[in-house]
């Protein structure tokens, strides 16, 4: 496709269907702060808004009266919520899942044995179905350091072994002893 004299493309039929979709979610979805995220990131990955507006920020000003901070903040809080799935925890509204964004970027980085080792020393170690972003935090640093090829105490029998020689199993349970410890 080439450029318009106004600096903005054409969208494909299919691609206006979709625009259109997207942004019906949009204007329904102030209480569905996720979905609103969503919808924004589909936005602006496909680069939906192409057709009459040359960016993405003049597309949020123009058609939401957001600016692009704003629209940046809910495509955040969506992101950080589905991160915090991944340890069973799930942002009440999208102050909290802000709040969770620095906690949830570690988290997105750890392999799926360590997001499900942080989960479970959460619900031992905090007792709590919402702990705080710092141990959120401070839980997945810790698996984070973990070193693929260091070694770690066997959860059944206490010994050092290589941290890749765990079970699946083994190894969402090892970072807990170092969690713990």
């Amino acid at each position: 496709m080439t450029m318009t004299e106004q600096g903005v493309t054409p969208l494909a039929p299919e691609e206006q269907e979709t625009l259109m979709r997207l942004e019906a979610v949009v204007r329904q979805g102030w209480a569905g702060f996720i979905s609103v995220g969503k919808a924004l990131l589909s936005i602006r990955d496909a680069r939906l808004y192409r057709a009459e507006y040359k960016t993405f920020g003049d597309y949020s000003e123009q058609v939401w009266s957001w600016s692009r901070q704003r629209a940046q903040q809910l495509m955040d809080a969506a992101e950080t919520s589905h991160t915090l799935t991944t340890i069973g925890l799930r942002s009440e509204n999208e102050r909290q899942a802000r709040e969770y964004k620095d906690a949830a970027k570690v988290v997105a980085t750890l392999e799926p044995e360590l997001q499900v080792a942080v989960a479970t020393y959460l619900k031992t170690a905090t007792g709590s179905e919402r702990p705080s972003t710092s141990q959120v935090k401070a839980a997945a640093e810790v698996a984070a350091a973990i070193d693929a090829h260091g070694t770690v105490a066997h959860p059944d029998t206490g010994t050092e072994v290589p941290f890749y020689a765990l079970t699946g199993e083994q190894r969402a349970t090892a970072p807990l002893e170092r969690m713990n410890g």
